[in-house]
């Protein structure tokens, strides 16, 4: 049993795709293969501590679509001679099950089913596309009328590359509906990305280093400058806050942000780590009292589940997020947090003025959030899931074998 892992947009230690799934499938008697994006930006191959085998490719530029598209962000995956050189890497081996991450994977599956007609094929959608595509990238006059052609466009052609495959994976149920109401429903399946994270077993009472955490992409539409200038807000009431910010960040944003850290006199409370190994985060959030996922609210956040909420409860970190359908469902519901405006930077500060200086609703919220992921919230719940589709696949093969 051998499957084929091709992620054109993650690198190597992805949180989901290495560190849930891949090991997950190997811990299950899989050989697993994984074709990732380089890091370095040279081609690299290798086996991991845990066994598993990777490729990593170098993404080339097409000349020709960024002339057209120049402020997106789509010149290094969209790319023929990329994709000719990760088919060129998945046809060294007959694989029982091709595994697509990421929406650029579809490039590929017609040739993985011409090359190998008795595989599985297994497309995975982490998130809304066209509004990622809409939503991420600023644009005026002219590119904004490209942005928008090219979402419309890429979303025909995801739901049209995706009905080829045998079966589709989604972390979420609007996802879900997305593909459930244009397809074959049976073949379209939740897997929910929940923290593999094991729970604390007791609320710590040791000082801690940071009153609040952000881990996962450092960007403007993630609410980071609202929660900034919380921070400062707090500062103006006499609360000397410490924010730790984890997680990869663009340089222009970092620049602008430190410029107003610089400027509001800022740079004792604020620490931004940058990317760290996933292995290494429980022992930040041990350090940490509250955490923060006031995402804006943008098309694709009020759809789109944030890992991050299930991390934070599984540490017992009371939670202070965005007042948002996917974070409402599950922080608001398990009574794990506080909902805000994520606009709103005084509405932030007196949510975490509220659990900082009320103890009894801090122990609560933590005591529920560690409740949620031991029951519901586990990746062990979602590979069960996980196995269960590969499993079903191979039957089906060996059936027509």
């Amino acid at each position: 049993m051998n499957t084929c892992i091709i992620a054109t947009e993650n690198y190597l230690y992805d949180s989901r795709m290495y560190w849930k799934e891949a090991c997950s499938l190997k811990n299950h008697g899989y050989d697993v293969t994984c074709i990732v994006k380089s890091d370095t930006n040279e081609e690299e191959t290798g086996i991991t501590e845990q066994g598993i085998k990777y490729f990593k490719f170098i993404r080339y530029s097409n000349k020709s679509f960024n002339s057209f598209n120049k402020p997106l962000s789509y010149k290094y995956t969209f790319s023929k001679r990329t994709f000719d050189r990760i088919f060129e890497i998945a046809s060294k081996e007959n694989f029982d099950v091709y595994h697509l991450h990421g929406l650029y994977s579809l490039m590929l599956i017609d040739k993985l089913k011409k090359f190998n007609s008795k595989a599985k094929i297994i497309y995975e959608d982490r998130e809304f596309y066209p509004d990622a595509i809409r939503d991420y990238n600023v644009t005026k006059g002219i590119y904004t009328i490209n942005k928008m052609l090219y979402s419309y466009y890429m979303s025909l052609w995801e739901i049209m590359k995706a009905s080829k495959s045998d079966n589709i994976i989604v972390t979420d149920k609007n996802i879900f509906k997305r593909f459930k109401n244009r397809l074959d429903k049976n073949k379209v399946n939740i897997v929910y990305n929940f923290t593999n994270i094991e729970p604390i077993n007791s609320i710590s009472h040791e000082k801690k280093t940071y009153d609040i955490i952000y881990c996962g992409g450092v960007t403007k539409v993630r609410g980071i400058f609202q929660v900034v200038k919380a921070v400062k807000l707090a500062k103006n009431d006499g609360y000397n806050l410490k924010f730790l910010l984890i997680g990869p960040i663009d340089s222009n944003f970092k620049n602008e942000l430190l410029d107003y850290i610089n400027k509001n006199n800022l740079n004792k409370n604020v620490d931004i780590l940058g990317r760290i190994d996933f292995s290494e985060l429980p022992k930040y959030l041990e350090k940490s009292k509250i955490g923060i996922v006031t995402l804006l609210p943008i098309p694709k956040y009020k759809k789109n589940i944030p890992m991050k909420q299930f991390e934070y409860m599984a540490y017992g970190l009371p939670i202070v997020g965005s007042d948002l359908p996917p974070i409402r469902e599950f922080t608001g519901e398990s009574n794990s947090g506080i909902l805000v405006n994520p606009m709103n930077e005084k509405e932030i500060w007196e949510a975490i003025k509220t659990l900082l200086e009320n103890e009894d609703l801090y122990h609560e919220l933590s005591k529920y959030g560690i409740q949620a992921v031991k029951e519901r919230y586990n990746w062990e719940c979602s590979e069960k899931k996980l196995i269960s589709i590969y499993n079903n696949l191979l039957d089906k093969r060996r059936d027509n074998e």
